[in-house]
């Protein structure tokens, strides 16, 4: 009986314990997120990174339409000054087709990995240090492409590094880059069929 009753407790205290750590984890989320602009843009879809740099944010089109945004320390600091208005810095891709992330453990930074595949290209972005690795769409034309080069013009070399081909990648990079092109084709024919592609 009382072998049952020790179990009892200890499976009692590791529920509130992992319940705790969700409520704290919550907490601090919102804590740390709370004077960042992205935050306070209803349309936030997706944050990634310290200081949720990075984000994407859905644009009500024919087809709801993903754009990949970044706001640099810079920026940031600069939309507190204007009281948050929640205007877009730096957009580096105009129509996301599927992406996905990788947080680290706790908030921290050191592994988180953020993957996108849209109009510009394939993004690989981490969290800290902060740098972009970028295989360009070609085929990207126009407006678009001339604001996405003006946004991007804005990194420095050891931001960004563009890349020529997949063989620069790492094997988990191309794992990604395999797994995005799948997973976009689908929206891809929704965008087409709206008009919307590339």
């Amino acid at each position: 009986m009382r072998n049952k009753s020790k179990l009892k407790k200890w499976s009692i205290s590791i529920i509130a314990l992992f319940i705790c750590y969700h409520i704290v984890s919550v907490v601090v989320f919102f804590y740390r997120g709370l004077p960042h602009a992205p935050f306070w843009i209803d349309n936030v879809q997706y944050t990634f990174g310290k200081e949720l740099r990075t984000y994407i944010v859905v644009i009500k089109d024919v087809s709801p339409r993903w754009i990949l945004c970044d706001s640099s320390p810079e920026d940031q600091a600069e939309l507190k000054e204007k009281h948050l208005t929640g205007r877009v810095k730096r957009v580096i891709d105009h129509n996301v087709y599927a992406y996905e992330g990788y947080d680290g453990f706790f908030f921290t930074y050191r592994d988180d990995v953020f993957y996108s595949y849209g109009s510009t290209g394939f993004f690989v972005i981490y969290a800290e240090p902060f740098q972009i690795k970028l295989i360009r769409n070609e085929n990207l034309l126009g407006e678009r492409k001339r604001v996405t080069d003006e946004d991007l013009s804005r990194y420095s070399q050891k931001e960004l590094k563009l890349l020529t081909s997949v063989d620069e990648l790492t094997k988990e990079e191309k794992e990604a880059y395999e797994r995005l092109q799948v997973k976009a084709q689908k929206r891809i024919e929704e965008l087409k069929n709206a008009n919307e592609y590339p």
